[in-house]
C-alpha cells in the first residue's frame, strides 16, 4: 500500500468519527403516551446538564412556562398535568441550549394527540481557512 492511500483511509476514518460524533450530540425532545387522563409526558434526552425551557401556549399566548435545570447527564422525563387547560387544542414548545421543539397538542375525549409541528437544530459555528 503506498502512503497516499493509507493517508486517504486515514483521513476517511477521521471525518466519520467526526460525523457520527457531531449526530449523536442532538438534543432529542418527545411527548410520549400516558395512561394518565390529561397527562402529558415529556422525554428530553442528550442534553447533559444543560437547562430546559417548556411553555404552553393556547391561541391568546402564553398559558404556562417551567423551567428545568439540567441535572441529568443523559436527560429526563417530566409528566404534565394539562387538565387546568380548557383548550381542545394548544401549543408546548421545548428550548434547549442547541435546539428546539414546538407541537400541536389536541385532545379528542379522553386521549391527547401530540404532532411535532417543528424542529430547530442549532449548530455551532465552524471557521474555515
Amino acid at each position: 500500500m503506498n502512503k497516499r492511500s493509507v493517508w486517504a483511509a486515514g483521513v476517511f476514518f477521521l471525518l466519520t468519527v467526526v460525523a457520527a460524533s457531531a449526530q449523536s450530540a442532538h438534543t432529542v425532545a418527545k411527548v410520549l403516551p400516558t395512561n394518565g387522563k390529561n397527562v402529558i409526558k415529556l422525554l428530553v434526552a442528550d442534553n447533559p446538564g444543560k437547562s430546559v425551557s417548556v411553555k404552553f401556549y393556547n391561541a391568546e399566548g402564553l398559558i404556562g412556562k417551567d423551567d428545568i435545570l439540567g441535572k441529568q447527564a443523559r436527560g429526563f422525563i417530566r409528566k404534565y398535568d394539562v387538565s387546568h387547560v380548557a383548550d381542545k387544542s394548544f401549543r408546548m414548545e421545548v428550548s434547549t441550549a442547541n435546539a428546539s421543539f414546538t407541537y400541536d397538542i389536541s385532545r379528542d375525549g379522553d386521549t391527547i394527540i401530540a404532532e411535532l409541528r417543528e424542529t430547530i437544530q442549532m449548530f455551532p459555528a465552524l471557521a474555515a481557512r
